[in-house]
């Protein structure tokens, strides 16, 4: 099958894009990126081997942050589905009463998202391989499970050939492109609004264990963080809080999107501070590690702001927590990175700026 014989059995002929899959302009740096995609898709490909037939996820042409997720995804993999000869992903359409309304988007993880309509109202909907970080599924679960106005309601979803899907109500408003102070307090006030966790948290465990298969020693930092956090309770944690997944309309909080990493074991405070750090990262243009070495977490703002989230749920607070969180905030940051594209494992410049680097940091922080 070709591309585009896939993408008119998976989302019907009125999604299929006219122009090539990626098609960025041929000038600038848009033809760089171009000439970069084309020879990682080469590379991948003969790794991969030309005996399965493959496919490659379609990208809307438009701003530099698509491409760049675009070659992250290409570098992990994720654009690439097997799809079996006796089996094509048959029309979403046949099986569901989704309507495309608009062209098809990147996701994260190799994902593909599409507007449309269910009953005649906005919904979005989401495909990805089943068994790989752009399945929807745990996604789904997440809308399924909370109820806050600000979070998608959760429609439909299934599984056909292999693809998982759902379907979610369409939330409006835009991302900023950086976070203003009244839009901070209405994300801190969200987080604040998530429900308690249902079991002791785990979530640094679970970090430090997705990092250690990356060869990665954590050894006394997990030892220490989790020891200290063991009698905090656990809250629900989005996983991924940051401007990308906020969407505003007219100055008031909206949608909070994208619930792949979410847990019902998350440690108080890491959304937040993944909030701040991502702005602050953004904002200077740094990697964690080298946010890790600015020592972020001792901002006065983020300290404040921290504090004033474990007094809205009455736990108790001390300075000495702020280290903890901030060590807790970097093993679930670099461990969600790596699973959503297992190429950084391999990228040696990656790792010892953002994972041994901070290791060593706050093994002596924490001695």
């Amino acid at each position: 099958m070709t591309h585009e014989e896939v993408l008119k059995t998976l989302f019907g002929s009125s999604a299929v894009p006219t122009q090539p899959l990626v098609s960025p302009p041929a000038s600038g740096w848009r033809s760089g990126m171009s000439a970069l995609i084309r020879r990682e898709r080469t590379r991948i490909q003969s790794r991969s081997g030309p005996s399965r037939e493959r496919v490659v996820w379609a990208a809307a042409p438009g701003h530099r942050r698509k491409y760049r997720a675009l070659r992250q995804a290409l570098l992990g993999g994720y654009l690439w589905a097997e799809l079996p000869s006796d089996s094509p992903v048959r029309l979403l359409q046949s099986t569901t009463a989704f309507e495309p309304t608009d062209a098809l988007r990147l996701g994260s993880g190799g994902g593909i998202r599409q507007r449309g309509l269910w009953a005649g109202s906005p919904v979005l909907a989401r495909l990805g391989v089943m068994g790989s970080p752009a399945d929807p599924s745990w996604h789904y679960a997440a809308l399924d499970r909370l109820d806050l106005k600000q979070i998608p309601r959760g429609v439909a979803t299934g599984e056909i050939d292999g693809v998982c899907w759902s379907i979610e109500a369409f939330q409006p408003g835009q991302s900023p492109t950086s976070l203003s102070v009244p839009q901070a307090r209405q994300a801190a006030d969200f987080v604040t609004r998530l429900p308690m966790g249902t079991a002791p948290a785990d979530v640094i465990g679970r970090a430090a264990g997705e990092l250690a298969e990356l060869t990665v020693d954590l050894g006394r930092v997990s030892n220490v963080v989790e020891a200290a956090l063991i009698d905090i309770p656990s809250v629900v944690v989005h996983g991924d809080f940051w401007s990308g997944n906020l969407l505003f309309d007219g100055g008031r909080l909206t949608g909070v999107i994208d619930w792949d990493s979410w847990s019902e074991q998350g440690v108080p405070g890491l959304d937040l501070l993944h909030l701040w750090a991502e702005e602050l990262r953004r904002e200077r243009g740094v990697s964690y590690g080298k946010l890790i070495e600015q020592r972020f977490w001792a901002d006065e703002t983020v300290g404040s702001g921290v504090a004033a989230y474990f007094a809205a749920l009455s736990l108790d607070w001390h300075p000495d927590l702020q280290l903890l969180l901030a060590a807790g905030w970097w093993m679930t940051a670099v461990a969600g990175a790596a699973r959503r594209n297992p190429s950084l494992g391999t990228n040696g410049t990656w790792m010892a700026s953002n994972v041994a680097g901070p290791a060593e940091t706050f093994t002596a922080l924490l001695a």
